[in-house]
C-alpha cells in the first residue's frame, strides 16, 4: 500500500474505481492528481477504465505520453505533433481533462506573420486557408486571432461561391463522423455556420450512439 495512504482512504479510491470512474475523474473526487491515481492503480495491479469523455479510445500508453508531453509545458500543436494528431484533437483532448493550456498568456506575433495573416484576410480567403498558408497553422487559431481584432468571417458571401479544395476537405471532416459544434472547431465556423452549410448539402446530423441525441 502507498506511503501515508490509509486503509480507509485506499477503500474509499478502490470502492470509486469499482464505480467505473477513470484516472481523472478518481483524481478529482479524491482530491490529489492524476499521476498519483495512476500510481495507486498500477500498484495494485488494476486495469485503466475506459473514460467516456473525448479520447476515450486512447490506448492507456498514449494517455500517458499525451500527460507527460502537457505537463512538460508543451503546446497543444507540438504534443499533436509528436503523437500524430492534429492540434485541435489535443485540444479538445486537454481541455475534457480540465487541464490549462501552456501557451502564455500575451504572446504576440512577430510583425511580418502579422502583416501576412492581414493580408491573406484582405484577400478573401477563409480561416482554413490562412492557416495552411502562413504555416499549417488550424483553422481554429486562426479564427482566435481574427476574433481577436474583430474580423469578421470571410465566408459571408455563400457556401456556394468556395472553391472546390475547401467543400472538399469540409466533406472530409463531416465524415469523420464530427458534430456540428467539433466539425466547426476544426475548420474555425460556429456551429451554426457548419449547420447551415450541412443543409445546403442535405446531409444529415450525426448521432452519439450511446446518447441517441444529436451531436452539437
Amino acid at each position: 500500500m502507498a506511503l501515508n495512504l490509509s486503509k480507509q482512504e485506499h477503500e474509499r479510491r478502490l470502492q470509486l474505481y469499482n464505480q467505473d470512474n477513470c484516472d481523472v475523474s478518481l483524481a478529482q473526487m479524491c482530491g490529489v492528481t492524476r499521476q498519483a491515481i495512476h500510481r495507486w492503480r498500477r500498484r495494485h495491479k488494476l486495469p485503466l477504465r475506459v473514460d467516456r469523455r473525448v479520447g476515450s479510445h486512447l490506448s492507456e500508453k498514449e494517455e500517458d505520453l499525451r500527460y507527460r508531453l502537457h505537463t512538460e509545458g508543451l503546446l497543444d500543436a507540438e504534443i499533436a505533433s509528436r503523437c500524430r494528431r492534429h492540434a485541435a484533437t489535443i485540444g479538445m483532448w486537454r481541455v475534457s481533462r480540465n487541464l490549462p493550456s501552456n501557451r502564455p498568456r500575451g504572446v504576440r506575433l512577430r510583425k511580418d506573420e502579422e502583416r501576412k495573416r492581414g493580408k491573406l484576410y484582405g484577400q478573401g480567403l477563409t480561416d482554413v486557408q490562412i492557416g495552411k498558408a502562413v504555416g499549417n497553422k488550424s483553422g481554429v487559431s486562426i479564427c482566435t486571432w481574427r476574433k481577436r481584432r474583430g474580423l469578421p468571417a470571410n465566408h459571408h458571401a455563400g457556401w456556394n461561391k468556395l472553391s472546390s479544395a475547401e467543400e472538399e476537405h469540409r466533406l472530409q471532416v463531416y465524415k469523420k463522423g464530427l458534430g456540428d459544434h467539433e466539425m466547426g472547431e476544426l475548420i474555425g465556423l460556429s456551429s451554426g455556420s457548419v449547420y447551415n452549410w450541412r443543409r445546403r448539402h442535405n446531409l444529415p446530423a450525426h448521432y452519439k450512439p450511446s446518447r441517441g441525441g444529436r451531436i452539437t
